[in-house]
C-alpha cells in the first residue's frame, strides 16, 4: 500500500480524477509549518503529523479539497455544524444514542442533551465533500469518514488509502471495498457508528406487524444478491441532495439514466424533505418508474412508531 510521499503524489498527479475542476498539485509548495501552526492555534487542537504533512505537500488551486490554505475558523466550524445538523435530523425521527441515557419526552430536550454532548466527540477535519479525517487521538494512520447524517461509514484507513480511493480509484458503492484488506484505527464514537453495535445507538421499538412486512419483503429478495444504494433527498428549493451533492432534475435524470447498467443496479433510497411542494417527489416518482425503478419498501417515523409508506425505497426490476 502506498503512503504519503513521492510515489503517491506522483501517482495522484498523474491520474487524479476531479471531474471539470483544476486539478490538485501534490509535492513540495504547500503550507509552510509556521501556517499550519496558526490553522492549530484556531483550532484550538493539534492535527496529525500526516495531516500536517499533506498540508504541506498539496497546492488546490481549484478549490476541490477544504480549503485548509484559506482557513477561516468559521468556515470550519460551519462544516462542523453541517455534520451535527444531520445527525440532528436523525434524532428528530427517531434516532438515539444509548450513551445519552433515557430518551427524553420532548425532542426539545432530547437535542439539548445531544448538542451539550456532541463537542466532546473527538475532533474532525475536513477533507473533500462529507470526508472527515479524526483528528483525536493526534496520531498518524486515523481513518477518514464519509459522513451523511448518521450514515457513516469508513472511506478510507487512512489519509494515502483515502486519497487513492477517492481520486485515483474513483468513489464506489461498495462499501467493502473502501477499506478492503486494510488495519484500521478505531476512532471513539465515530468508528461506532460505522460498526452500529446495538449497544451504541437505538431507535424506537418497531410494531411487530411493521416487522412481519418488513421480514415479508425481504423474503421477497432473499434470492436476489444484496445491492448497494445510493440516496436522494428532495429539497424545499426544488432541487435534489444526490449523495451529498446538490443538483436539479436534469442532473439527477443523467444519473438515474446510468443506474441500471451497474451490476447490481442500486438500490435508490429516497428522502423527502419536501412536504410543501408535492411535484418534487412526483417528479422523482416518475423518473425512476421511467428507468425500470420499482417501489420495494418503505418506512416512516409516525409518533414513536416505524409504519409502513410508499415513496421511499426503489429498487431496480
Amino acid at each position: 500500500m502506498l503512503q504519503l510521499g513521492p510515489d503517491l503524489f506522483e501517482l495522484l498527479n498523474a491520474k487524479q480524477k476531479v471531474g471539470n475542476q483544476q486539478p490538485v498539485i501534490y509535492g513540495k509548495g504547500g503550507l509552510s509549518t509556521l501556517q499550519i501552526q496558526l490553522i492549530e492555534k484556531k483550532l484550538g487542537f493539534r492535527v496529525p503529523p500526516d495531516f500536517s504533512f499533506l498540508l504541506q505537500n498539496v497546492r488546490d488551486p481549484g478549490g476541490v479539497l477544504f480549503p485548509w490554505a484559506q482557513f477561516t475558523r468559521q468556515g470550519y466550524d460551519e462544516m462542523i455544524a453541517w455534520v451535527f445538523k444531520g445527525i440532528e435530523f436523525d434524532i428528530r425521527h427517531g434516532f438515539w444514542l444509548k450513551r445519552w441515557g433515557t430518551r427524553p419526552d420532548t425532542l426539545s430536550e432530547a437535542l439539548d442533551i445531544a448538542r451539550r454532548d456532541f463537542p466532546s466527540w473527538p475532533k474532525l477535519l475536513p477533507v473533500h465533500g462529507h470526508r472527515f479525517l479524526a483528528a483525536e487521538p493526534c496520531r498518524a494512520e486515523n481513518p477518514v469518514f464519509s459522513i451523511m447524517q448518521i450514515d457513516i461509514i469508513y472511506y478510507g484507513a487512512n489519509l494515502a488509502h483515502y486519497l487513492l480511493h477517492e481520486f485515483v480509484d474513483g468513489p464506489s458503492d461498495d462499501r467493502q471495498k473502501h477499506t478492503y484488506g486494510q488495519q484500521i484505527n478505531r476512532i471513539e464514537i465515530w468508528s461506532d457508528f460505522v460498526d452500529r453495535h446495538p449497544d451504541f445507538l437505538t431507535w424506537p421499538r418497531v410494531s411487530e406487524s411493521v416487522i412481519r412486512g418488513i421480514a415479508a419483503n425481504l423474503r421477497a429478495r432473499s434470492s436476489a444478491p444484496a445491492r448497494p444504494f445510493i440516496q436522494v433527498q428532495l429539497q424545499p428549493d426544488g432541487t435534489f441532495l444526490l449523495d451529498g451533492q446538490v443538483v436539479d432534475l436534469i442532473a439527477l435524470e443523467e444519473k438515474l439514466r446510468e443506474l441500471p447498467y451497474r451490476n447490481p443496479p442500486p438500490d435508490v433510497r429516497v428522502l423527502d424533505a419536501t412536504p410543501e411542494k408535492p411535484e418534487s417527489p412526483e417528479s422523482c416518482s416518475r423518473l425512476l418508474e421511467k428507468y425500470g425503478f420499482s417501489i420495494v419498501m418503505a418506512l416512516e417515523w409516525r409518533g414513536d412508531k416505524l409504519v409502513p409508506v410508499e415513496g421511499t425505497v426503489w429498487s431496480y426490476i
